[in-house]
């Protein structure tokens, strides 16, 4: 499975939506990028939320 992002403001691949993305005091770290599981966990959720509805 690949990020199916790109950091706002690198260029490489994120697991963070480009709304979660914070600018970088001076460059990013490859945590800056997220993991798979905080986007699987995130996507958990979202489908909880609609669910709830």
């Amino acid at each position: 499975m690949n990020p199916p992002y790109h950091c706002l403001f690198c260029g490489a691949p994120s697991w963070r939506e480009p709304g979660e993305q914070t600018p970088p005091p001076d460059y990013c770290h490859e945590a800056d990028h997220g993991t798979p599981e905080e986007y699987l966990d995130g996507a958990g959720e979202a489908e909880c939320k609609l669910e709830e509805k």
